[in-house]
């Protein structure tokens, strides 16, 4: 895929945001063609067997909880990013971006390595979200994700990426799943918790990855899915009705992110 950098100005509505958020449109833009558009929701997503699912021990801080607020006054959503540079994470776009509560967040608070109520690295705002201008309009499987530069750095550490993704390979998923936190496995407490489960590539397309034997649910949305060498392939997004589904990093999106370290 190719992409070129696009500017256009921000609305009146956009200004109207947090002013400690700067949300701009001059994100790259990717050629779209002949994409399955998806419904935008993070409250739903395949659980194949909650029993798979282990808590990360001791925390990756380069996983975090994402908050995010809308402008339209409705509840704020929850979901996983994860550190691509000091200052920088990476999330799915729908995290940020929903027409259906007006468009673009108001702003959004990262949370790195959060455990229940306790946050070692503190609580870091939004500062400069960028996003890809064919998600806004038409949300596909290989374009759901946003770049979020933080306000400060924490300093956490942040992985690395590979283009490479086959049928067949070996992944593990992180992040933030509401659906342990509304009703946690047996000997687990309720709180919010950092978990992860492995399995493999049912197939990888040019966008994006299918897997079937891998859990994600709300709240899991923009975690990373990492092969054995600790680099992130894709980013979770979302489910069918037979496998869950994670955009892939694509060439494209690897030079995207390089630009930010």
């Amino acid at each position: 895929q190719e992409g070129t950098i696009t500017t256009n100005s921000l609305s009146q509505t956009i200004k109207e945001v947090k002013e400690s958020c700067k949300i701009l449109y001059d994100a790259p833009s990717l050629e779209i063609a002949s994409k399955t558009k998806i419904e935008i929701n993070d409250e739903q997503r395949m659980v194949f067997d909650d029993d798979e699912w282990q808590e990360v021990s001791p925390r990756d801080a380069r996983v975090a909880y994402i908050r995010t607020y809308w402008k339209d006054g409705s509840s704020n959503t929850r979901g996983t990013a994860f550190f691509i540079s000091n200052d920088t994470v990476v999330t799915s776009a729908h995290c940020i971006y929903n027409a259906s509560k007006g468009g673009w967040c108001e702003y959004a608070d990262i949370f790195p390595a959060k455990n229940g109520n306790t946050n070692p690295y503190g609580q870091i705002s939004s500062d400069t979200i960028h996003l890809l201008t064919s998600y806004m309009s038409a949300p596909a499987k290989d374009n759901d994700y946003a770049i979020i530069e933080l306000e400060s750095a924490p300093n956490v550490g942040y992985f690395g990426w590979s283009t490479s993704a086959t049928s067949g390979q070996s992944i593990k998923i992180m992040g933030y799943p509401s659906y342990l936190v509304n009703d946690p496995p047996s000997g687990t407490s309720q709180i919010i918790k950092q978990y992860y489960d492995t399995g493999t590539i049912n197939a990888a397309y040019t966008g994006y990855i299918r897997t079937t034997n891998t859990n994600t649910n709300g709240g899991s949305s923009g975690g990373p899915v990492l092969n054995s060498s600790d680099k992130v392939i894709a980013i979770v997004k979302s489910h069918t009705s037979s496998a869950n589904i994670a955009t892939r990093v694509d060439s494209y999106a690897a030079e995207w992110f390089s630009s930010f370290r």
